[in-house]
């Protein structure tokens, strides 16, 4: 229940909701982030591609695709929403990524003429804190749109309220690596020799903190 949250009732409200992305010009940058989570049956967890606008005023606007799919259909949902989506760059969590689906994933994004590049991030700290600490301050000022009649969206609402009590946590997991990927590419840019496998971005680091949007990154 939102009673027992990190994050407080009124970070969520209507009027933060929107019906369709902004226009091309107002995006500074559009990132996917993907929880690789495997599993088909009730009890497994689940996998999300999330995807987002970040404007020139700092709001990032979220959509979320959360289901329970095998590695196979993470990779097809993939490469059909970027496609659709022609995001700058893509973040994963670099591990279980890496142990499941970099090859196959590279090999269903080739076959479909992509060049977007490949991130991962080297996730060290502890999942709660790393979530609460990236999250939280984008909530409280609301620098979220979320995509309205979206079920990934509902999914990832419920989760967020919940947690971390809630008994799944791969939508929040997701967010946080989509604000840490707003942040990396617009304080480094995106590689132009894209279409690659980046080695995966360490968390220990300094704070990545960029004075234009407002979002800083705790690592």
């Amino acid at each position: 229940s939102v009673l027992d949250s990190v994050f407080n009732a009124d970070y969520f409200v209507d009027e933060d909701y929107f019906d369709t992305f902004p226009e091309e010009k107002r995006h500074r940058w559009r990132v996917m982030s993907l929880d690789p989570s495997l599993g088909k049956n009730d009890k497994s967890d689940y996998s999300v591609w999330t995807k987002g606008v970040l404007d020139w005023d700092g709001t990032m606007w979220v959509d979320a695709d959360i289901q329970r799919r095998d590695s196979m259909q993470i990779c097809e949902d993939g490469v059909k929403q970027i496609l659709e989506f022609r995001p700058h760059a893509v973040f994963v969590e670099s591990v279980s990524f890496q142990e499941v689906l970099q090859r196959e994933f590279e090999r269903y994004c080739k076959e479909a003429g992509l060049m977007t590049p490949i991130y991962g991030f080297s996730q060290k700290e502890n999942k709660l804190t790393r979530i609460r600490a990236t999250l939280t301050p984008h909530l409280a000022r609301h620098n979220f749109r979320w995509k309205k009649r979206s079920p990934g969206i509902s999914l990832l609402m419920e989760q967020l309220k919940g947690f971390p009590t809630t008994k799944h946590d791969d939508g929040p997991d997701a967010l946080e690596m989509l604000v840490r990927g707003f942040s990396y590419i617009s304080a480094n840019g995106v590689e132009e020799d894209a279409g690659d496998w980046r080695d995966p971005i360490a968390e220990d680091g300094p704070h990545i903190s960029i004075p234009e949007t407002g979002i800083t990154v705790a690592t």
